[in-house]
């Protein structure tokens, strides 16, 4: 902290810790870290404790943020899994099958869109989508990936089938999450 100079406050003759001058006068906003250093400076005025006191805070900082982050992962994946493994009558179908929305005659006239809120809501109301949706999505993409990397077809055709794709899906997504906020 020796190489910069504190900006004073010139009517009250204080101390403005969040801004600093290097030695070559340019105005520079200290981090939250110099800061806090500047700040533990002031009291202490052991520069070796005042760094070691902000290394320690940052890893307690960083060692919760990562256990927050890892415990809504396995939260939010759990309640994914719990959803998308559960098995229930559709009240659309008179036989047993999972409880997954559907489009019927896609190439046709008479487009049909059977559509099945999420039994298990737990990754709802998590997240605010349907696992449902998720899973459709992630289907989209990893067939147009796998697709694009065997080279079935040409990118041509890859266009046309994403945009057809994405016009009766993009409908099926969207019933499915008004259905959900019903």
């Amino acid at each position: 902290m020796d190489n910069y100079i504190v900006d004073m406050n010139n009517e009250t003759m204080e101390e403005n810790p969040q801004f600093i001058y290097d030695k070559d006068d340019n105005y520079q906003s200290l981090t939250k870290d110099g800061e806090i250093k500047l700040i533990l400076s002031e009291i202490l005025h052991e520069p070796y404790l005042c760094e070691k006191i902000v290394k320690l805070k940052n890893q307690i900082e960083e060692d919760e943020a990562r256990e927050y982050h890892s415990g809504m992962w396995s939260l939010v994946a759990s309640e994914y899994f719990k959803g998308a493994d559960r098995r229930q009558m559709c009240p659309h179908s008179i036989r047993m099958r999972d409880d997954t929305s559907y489009v019927l005659n896609l190439a046709s006239n008479n487009t049909q869109y059977f559509v099945c809120k999420d039994i298990i809501r737990g990754y709802y109301n998590l997240t605010n989508i349907s696992y449902q949706v998720r899973a459709l999505l992630m289907t989209l993409i990893k067939e147009y990936t796998t697709d694009m990397l065997v080279g079935k077809i040409s990118n041509e055709e890859r266009l046309q089938w994403m945009a057809f794709d994405d016009k009766y899906y993009g409908i099926l997504a969207k019933k499915i999450m008004d259905a959900m906020r019903e």
